[in-house]
Formats: structure tokens, C-alpha cells, sequence
């Protein structure tokens, strides 16, 4: 390559640095710029003529410029950041890229790409995407509201809801037309005036027997008003807190049924043991049979020990499975007072999460039967369809109403439920005075 070739080449290379579409700047490990394109120049308003500057020239101040650059130039690495700043009023939007140059001296190239047109089209987007949510976010009564509180708009779920045989509400203020108490009215006015500086939301008033949470937001210089019909939610909000303090109650209960088992039984058999080993260590020739009394006992205490763990537990579902889990179940839940046929038709390998779920809603149906149903004969089966599991109990009790029970479930029931919800399952329950009770319950095989 001759000497005329470089010449040009370096011309060009000059030519497209000072006519790139992206800022470009060169800077002496003291911040001195040795070298900037017009572009880089341009995106802060400096001319292509501007006396010779320095990264820490306040022009460059509200862009963090300078901070970049001496991070760049203590940790010797690459600093990427999207900036925004200031220029003659106007926001500028752009992705900075320091690049440490290590040769003899340390220089610092500098990149930046401007992003503003993208950043005000973005916000053009979200203003029009947020201004549409907002207004079809609510599915249900909204409403539109002047800065004077008067209706500008309503829909018709709005107008059918709340307002009802009202028909000129236009232009009337909504503490007018909405029939609230002095306490909703009074909160309400609160939030609409609070909707000046912060959107309002998860608030709440009642009409009648009905209760409705609204949001209120503000777009342009009106006031958006959204509400839903809550009150269902609230009827289950305070059937699950009932659950819960049920749940809790039995949990307490059940501690101190074990803390009463291990010290009626378990406690004083070990104390007796105690007592008698103490006999024959003062003197091992008279007291030789409080020896093997208090072997005795330790083997009672053992005994005493498997029935409470294995009542919070049980060891016999991991050691032998979920089918000899259910016959020893049964075994101990029913003796010989009832004629029990049990079948288990299912090759499937369960997870012991499942195995558990099911032995605790056998064990559950099977109290029931056992405290409740006043029955001598019954049937339990489970079998494997495909993926799914099936279980049904049937007894030849004296069965219950099922719509009374439906409306006024047991805790018993409802934790079953829970419990088949839980596996992703069904329950089906078939019962009638006289009838006997039917239980079908399908639970899917996890993969």
C-alpha cells in the first residue's frame, strides 16, 4: 500500500469518525479530551468549533459523565449505563460505554448512542397502552369524574349496580347520586381528594348488603373511578379465617393431646421403671423380679411411644406402602366391630406426598364412619384408571342431608376437601337419611 493510499484511508477513516450516527470521544487519564466527533458534541449542544474541554467541564455535569469515567479508570474494566440529562430544557436519552485503552498512557474511549426518539416513542406507547387499561382494567362499573367530583361519564354496569332508578345523573356529584353512609361518604371524599398526587387503591364501601371496592385514578383532567362487587370475596375471606382459626384450634389441641399422652402414659410408666430399677440397684437380691418388672415397663413405653408417633406419622406408609398403611388402618380403626372388604387394584408409584394425602383422607373418612355413621358394613377401594387414581368408601349407615351438610360443613369435611384440592383431585359425596353415605374421589398420578 503506497504512501497516497493511506493517506486516503486515513481521510476516510476521519471522514466517517466525525460523521457517525453515534457520539464517539477519546480522554487522557486526566480527562483531557483528545479527540470527539461532532456527534458527541451535537447531543450536549456544543459546536463542532468548541474550545478544547475536559470530561469534567460542568457541560457534562448532569450526565454523570465524569463519575463514569473514574470508574472506568480505577476498576480498568468496561462501564455500561443508559443516562439520561438536561440539554437547553430538552431531556436527552442515551446509552453510555466507557472502554479502558491500556498501552503506554491509560485512555479512556467513551461511546454514546442516542436514545432519546426511542425513550419519548416508548412513553408515547405506555401513556396510550396505560390510558386503555386503565379504562378496561375494571370488567365492571366504571365511572368518569370532573375535577369538581360531577359525573361525567358512567357505564351501564354502573348505572344498573349502584345508581339504579336514577336516570339524570350527568353532571350531579357523585356524593349526590351514591346512597353511602356518612362514614364511606366522608372516606370517599377523602380519597378523591387524595387521587391529586397518588393513584387510590384496595378501598372499600358498602350499599345495602353489598360491598364494593373501587380505585380511583387520575388521566388528564378527569377522574377514573373503577369498582367490583366484593362481597363474595369477602364472605370467602372470612370463611378462610374461620378455617384458619379451626385449623389452629385443632393443631393446639392436638399438641396437647400428645403432651397429655406422654405424660399419663408414657411419663409415669417410665417413672415406675425408674423407681424399680432403683429397688434393685440399692439391693439386686431381694428386689430381683422389680428387675425384669421394669423391663416390663420399658417395653410398655416402647409400645406407648409407636402408637403416638405413629398416630402423627405413620412409619408403616414409608417402610411397607400406601396399601399395608390402609390395612393396618383399618385394622386398628375398626377391629372387629364392622365388616370392612378393602381391594387395591393400582401398580402406580406414588409420591409420598400423595401416599400421605391419601392414608389422611382415609383416615379422616374412616373417624367419620367410626364416630358418626352408625354403620357395620363397609367398602373401601382403590384403583388405578390411566392416570388417575380413584377412591371410593361406602357404608351402610344412617347417612346425612347433604344439602343441610353442604351449607353447614364440618371441619372434618372441609379439611378432606382441602386435602383432594391440594392433589389437584375431585370429591363427590352421595348420602341421604337412611342411605347410607357414598364418597368418589379422583386424584391425578403425578408425573
Amino acid at each position: 500500500m503506497t504512501i497516497e493510499d493511506l493517506q486516503k484511508e486515513l481521510e476516510l477513516s476521519q471522514f466517517l469518525f466525525q460523521l457517525s450516527p453515534i457520539g464517539i470521544l477519546l480522554a487522557s487519564e486526566k480527562g483531557e479530551i483528545l479527540k470527539v466527533n461532532s456527534f458527541f458534541l451535537s447531543l450536549f449542544g456544543l459546536s463542532v468549533d468548541s474550545s478544547k474541554i475536559s470530561i469534567y467541564d460542568p457541560i457534562f455535569q448532569n450526565s454523570n459523565l465524569a463519575n463514569y469515567f473514574e470508574i472506568c479508570l480505577q476498576e480498568k474494566k468496561p462501564i455500561c449505563r443508559e443516562i439520561s440529562f438536561e440539554i437547553n430544557h430538552q431531556e436527552i436519552y442515551a446509552e453510555l460505554l466507557f472502554i479502558p485503552l491500556i498501552e503506554k498512557e491509560i485512555t479512556i474511549q467513551c461511546i454514546l448512542i442516542d436514545l432519546t426518539k426511542k425513550k419519548e416513542s416508548e412513553k408515547k406507547i405506555q401513556n396510550i397502552y396505560s390510558y386503555f387499561n386503565k379504562l378496561l382494567s375494571g370488567l365492571s362499573p366504571v365511572a368518569t369524574l370532573r375535577e369538581d367530583y360531577s359525573i361525567k361519564f358512567v357505564n351501564e354496569p354502573f348505572q344498573k349496580e349502584l345508581l339504579k332508578e336514577q336516570k339524570e345523573v350527568l353532571n350531579k356529584n357523585i356524593l349526590e347520586v351514591l346512597p353511602l353512609n356518612s362514614k364511606d361518604k366522608k372516606n370517599f371524599l377523602r380519597n378523591l381528594e387524595n387521587s391529586t398526587h397518588i393513584r387510590v387503591d384496595n378501598c372499600e364501601f358498602k350499599i345495602q348488603n353489598k360491598i364494593y371496592g373501587y380505585s380511583i385514578f387520575r388521566f388528564d383532567s378527569d377522574i377514573g373511578i373503577i369498582l367490583k362487587n366484593i362481597t363474595e370475596t369477602r364472605g370467602l375471606k372470612k370463611k378462610i379465617e374461620e378455617l384458619y382459626a379451626q385449623l389452629m384450634k385443632l393443631q393446639e389441641s392436638e399438641r396437647q393431646k400428645i403432651a397429655r399422652d406422654l405424660h399419663d402414659s408414657v411419663g409415669q410408666t417410665i417413672l415406675a421403671a425408674k423407681l424399680n430399677l432403683t429397688a434393685y440397684w440399692l439391693d439386686p437380691l431381694k428386689s430381683e423380679e422389680k428387675f425384669q418388672y421394669a423391663l416390663n415397663l420399658i417395653d410398655k413405653t416402647s409400645q406407648e411411644l409407636r402408637e403416638i408417633y405413629t398416630n402423627i406419622y405413620p412409619s408403616v406408609l414409608k417402610e411397607l406402602g400406601l396399601e399395608s398403611a390402609i390395612r393396618s388402618l383399618i385394622k386398628v380403626m375398626f377391629g372387629d366391630k364392622y365388616k370392612v372388604k378393602f381391594t387395591y387394584e393400582s401398580q402406580a408409584i406414588l409420591s409420598e406426598e400423595q401416599s400421605l394425602g391419601i392414608y389422611r383422607i382415609i383416615q379422616e373418612i374412616s373417624s367419620n364412619i367410626a364416630k358418626h355413621s352408625q354403620a357395620d358394613s363397609i367398602e373401601i377401594s382403590i384403583a388405578q384408571k390411566g392416570k388417575t387414581i380413584f377412591l371410593k368408601v361406602i357404608d351402610n349407615g344412617k347417612g346425612f342431608n347433604l344439602n343441610k351438610i353442604q351449607t353447614n360443613r364440618g371441619f372434618g369435611l372441609n379439611n378432606m376437601k382441602i386435602r383432594v384440592e391440594d392433589m389437584g383431585g375431585s370429591l363427590h359425596i352421595s348420602s341421604g337419611l337412611g342411605k347410607g353415605t357414598k364418597i368418589l374421589i379422583e386424584v391425578p398420578i403425578e408425573p
